[in-house]
C-alpha cells in the first residue's frame, strides 16, 4: 500500500481506513447521483435509506480489498502483484438506459476509480477474471468498460468461459481437492469439508477455479488478488500466491 513519511522521517503504510476517509465524501456525492438516475425506489425516503446502506457497503468493499492487499505486502516476496476483478456486482452493474433499448451501460461503484488509482500507485497490476466476454472490445466502449481502460493491464484479461470449464457438480466435488489442490494448487484443500464443499461447485466457481489453474501455468511468479462476488475466493491457496476476496451482501455492488 502507499507509503507516507511520518514526522520523524519513518515510512509507514496508509491504512485502508485512512484511504476510505480521504474518499468517502466524494463517494457519497456520486452514490446519490447514481441512485437519483438508476434507483427503483418509489420515494425519496426509501431512496435515501438505500443510498446510506450502499455507502456502508462501499466502505466494507474498500476494507476487504485493501486489507487483503496488506496481507500480500506483508509477505514482502518481491513478486509482482496482480488484482483480478470480476465485473458484475463486484466493480459495477449493467443496466439498460431505457426499457426499449437493447444495449447496456456499465455503472461503476463510486469507490472504484479512486481504488484503482490507489492500486496503480501501489504498483499493483489490474485485470479481469469475469463471466463477461469480449473484454478488449468492451474496454474501447465508453458505455461499457472504457472509463477504466487506462488502469487495466491487457495481459490479464480472462473471460472464465474461455479459460475455464465446468462439469457435473458431483464429480467436481469428488475431484477438486486432487485436481486443484496440493503443493502447487490454486486451492487450499484443508479448507474444504463435507459441509461446505458444495458451496464451491456452481458452474461459475468451477469455471473460475479452472481458469486460475490455467492462468498459473503461464504466470508463475505473480501474487494474485482475486476479487469476486462468488464464494470460491474463500478457498484460494495463499501459500501458492492466491489471495481471495469473496464479496457478499455486505460489500458487493447493487443498485436497489
Amino acid at each position: 500500500m502507499e507509503r507516507k513519511e511520518t514526522q520523524d522521517g519513518e515510512s509507514q503504510k496508509e491504512s485502508w481506513q485512512e484511504f476510505w476517509d480521504s474518499i468517502k465524501d466524494r463517494v457519497a456525492v456520486d452514490m446519490h447521483a447514481i441512485y437519483e438516475k438508476w434507483s427503483r425506489a418509489e420515494d425519496d425516503v426509501s431512496r435515501e435509506e438505500r443510498v446510506q446502506k450502499s455507502i456502508e457497503m462501499e466502505e466494507q468493499f474498500v476494507k476487504a480489498v485493501l486489507s487483503q492487499l496488506e496481507n500480500i505486502l506483508k509477505e514482502d516476496s518481491g513478486k509482482e502483484t496482480v488484482a483480478l476483478f470480476d465485473i458484475d456486482e463486484t466493480i459495477g452493474v449493467a443496466r439498460r438506459p431505457n426499457e426499449e433499448g437493447d444495449s447496456y451501460v456499465t455503472i461503476f461503484r463510486p469507490s472504484i476509480m479512486a481504488l484503482f488509482e490507489y492500486l496503480k500507485q501501489s504498483n499493483v497490476k489490474m485485470g479481469f477474471l469475469t463471466t463477461r466476454g469480449k473484454l478488449e472490445e468492451q474496454l474501447t466502449h465508453p458505455n461499457e468498460l472504457g472509463p477504466i481502460d487506462s488502469f487495466i493491464d491487457k495481459r490479464f484479461l480472462f473471460a472464465s468461459g474461455e479459460h475455464g470449464f465446468s462439469e457435473d457438480s458431483g464429480r467436481f466435488a469428488e475431484t477438486m481437492k486432487e485436481e486443484l489442490g496440493g503443493p502447487d494448487g490454486v486451492i487450499n484443500e484443508t479448507l474444504l469439508n463435507d459441509d461446505n464443499i458444495w458451496r464451491y461447485t456452481t458452474i461459475g466457481s468451477q469455471e473460475k477455479l479452472h481458469a486460475l489453474a490455467t492462468i498459473r501455468k503461464t504466470y508463475k511468479d505473480q501474487n494474485f488478488l482475486v476479487v469476486d462476488d462468488f464464494p470460491y475466493p474463500e478457498i484460494l491457496s495463499k501459500r501458492n500466491g492466491f489471495y481471495g476476496v469473496s464479496l457478499d451482501e455486505s460489500n458487493k455492488f447493487l443498485i436497489r
